[in-house]
Formats: structure tokens, sequence, C-alpha cells
């Protein structure tokens, strides 16, 4: 999640898109997304406030966090998978299970 948010706030699209796969969205489009949403929007912090599995032997976890930006806040709980379902696969995030943005 910590290497997500920083992609977010430096705009590092390529790392998003490889982080966050989205088989059903054309990447032209998804990337013309992450662009506009990167410029938009000046993230100022982040705080995780849980994790459920997600270690080292985990295929798949939750992470519940804040992220604060100049606007407000954005509050969720988040669900990655290993990638190929592999114990040494990288994390992808897979999806939002909880959203609450003030």
């Amino acid at each position: 999640m910590r290497s997500r948010y920083a992609a977010f706030a430096k705009g590092e699209l390529e790392y998003l898109l490889t982080t966050h796969p989205e088989a059903d969205v054309p990447e032209a489009e998804r990337r013309q997304q992450l662009r506009r949403s990167c410029r938009a929007t000046r993230w100022m912090g982040l705080s995780i406030l849980s994790c459920t599995d997600g270690g080292v032997g985990d295929l798949e976890g939750t992470v519940a966090f804040e992220a604060r930006h100049r606007e407000g806040l954005l509050r969720e709980l988040s669900f990655f998978q290993r990638r190929g379902g592999c114990r040494d696969g990288d994390w992808l995030y897979i999806k939002a299970l909880n959203i609450n943005a003030d």
C-alpha cells in the first residue's frame, strides 16, 4: 500500500498500471484516468490503520488506510493478492472493499 501511495503522489503511472491489473479496461484509458487523477490530487500523507494477512507466506491480504489530500481524506479497505498466486509474487492491488471519502 505504501508503494502505491508514493506512486500516486509522484505520478508514477507505470508502477500504478503494473500493480493494478484491470483486464476489462483498455490500458490507454487507464493511463489517461491515472494521469488525470495524479495531476488533480495533492497527497499530504498516509496512515496504515490495520492489515489482515499479507505477510511473507500469504497469498492475499487487506489493508485499511487513510490517505490525506489537500481537499480531504480518503479511507479505504483494500484487497491485495500475490501475482500469479505464487508466494514470491509481487503484491497486486485488486480492489477496494470499502471506500469513504471526505
